[in-house]
């Protein structure tokens, strides 16, 4: 698959914008929406 394509493949894609809060407070998102993620569970890289 990465022969042809340089993109990763969907399994291994991660949607980064769940872990902004900044999002979460744009959109309003909550428990239940699609996109919610728990900020207990965010990745914090910096």
């Amino acid at each position: 698959f990465l022969t042809v394509d340089p993109h990763s493949p969907p399994e291994f894609r991660a949607n980064i914008v769940r872990n902004l809060d900044e999002f979460h407070e744009v959109f309003g998102t909550s428990e239940g929406d699609g996109l919610w993620l728990d900020p207990a569970e965010r990745v914090r890289i910096w």
